[in-house]
């Protein structure tokens, strides 16, 4: 069944090789933090930090959830964020993008204190993909994923045929071309996923927030999909904190991996300076029954069940 065609003849294959339309100002504007913000080195190897998280706390009523969580990402990062169920995981994430306050600490945004921006200015800066997407309606895929593009129009504006162009582009890195015209609801719960995931691309957004974006993809589009982050974390220098529930998928393309119990970051991996010994150490910290193997500079995780 087909929604949507494009009125001015605008042809999916004329649009491979389009770069992206972000604004890289955004990237390099970054005033001076305030002490909250001292753990963090934004001179390192030269990166621009997309998103750094100071000392921030945050309870549910009496229930502690997080305590003093310091992060931060870098552009062109990948970063997982690990942890076990109801370790407060998204409820980080929640924050970040504005959905929550916290009680203490703090979050920019590229230098931005995200207190001071409005939702579309946070919109501009992060592309937020939460466990749960409310689409319940009979629409294209290609109109879901222009979807994206609203926090850069202008009220009553259109998608451009950059727009356009970007969305079939995103559509294709995730293989999924094909269902530009199918009824989003008539898709599978991985499809949808990926569908998703293709609508945070096309947003333009500098920082993506992925809340466990692996959940409903089977093996082969888990590492497709991680492999296609990978690539705009590379080429165009995006950020990312992913939340996963898979410490081998976190390890094999991450750049950082931080692991979260008991409201805390408990322990840090980095990708090229961490040794086994210290992966294994800090994963086991969330995963008890866990043993890390080394193989020619790879690493590779294997499960101790206790009985």
């Amino acid at each position: 069944m087909h929604f949507r065609r494009n009125s001015d003849g605008f042809s999916r294959l004329c649009c491979k090789g389009v770069l992206g339309y972000r604004d890289t100002d955004q990237y390099l504007n970054i005033p001076d933090r305030s002490a909250v913000f001292s753990h963090i080195d934004d001179k390192k190897e030269g990166l621009a930090i997309l998103l750094e998280v100071g000392s921030l706390t945050f309870a549910y009523g009496k229930r502690n959830v997080l305590n003093g969580i310091n992060l931060e990402v870098k552009e062109g990062n990948l970063c997982a964020l690990l942890g076990e169920n109801g370790s407060g995981k998204s409820t980080l994430l929640r924050i970040i993008c504005g959905m929550e306050i916290a009680e203490k600490g703090g979050v920019l945004l590229s230098g931005k204190n995200i207190q001071d921006l409005s939702a579309k200015e946070r919109a501009r800066l992060t592309a937020y993909l939460p466990q749960r997407f409310g689409v319940y309606f009979d629409t294209a895929v290609l109109d879901i994923v222009l979807m994206g593009a609203n926090p850069n129009l202008k009220f009553g504006q259109t998608p451009t045929k950059a727009h356009v162009c970007r969305a079939y582009e995103a559509l294709d890195y995730l293989h999924i071309s094909h269902l530009a015209e199918a009824n989003y609801m008539y898709l599978s719960e991985g499809e949808k996923q990926m569908v998703m995931i293709a609508r945070c691309i096309v947003q333009g957004a500098p920082l993506l927030l992925f809340d466990e974006p692996d959940s409903s993809l089977d093996v082969n589009n888990r590492y497709h999909m991680m492999q296609v982050l990978r690539r705009l974390a590379d080429e165009e220098k995006l950020g990312a904190l992913l939340v996963l529930h898979d410490p081998q998928l976190a390890l094999a393309y991450c750049d950082k991996v931080y692991l979260l119990k008991g409201g805390k970051i408990c322990a840090e991996i980095e990708k090229g300076v961490s040794s086994a010994d210290t992966v294994e150490k800090g994963l086991r910290q969330v995963f008890s029954g866990i043993k890390v193997y080394e193989n020619e500079g790879e690493l590779f995780l294997g499960y101790r069940r206790s009985l």
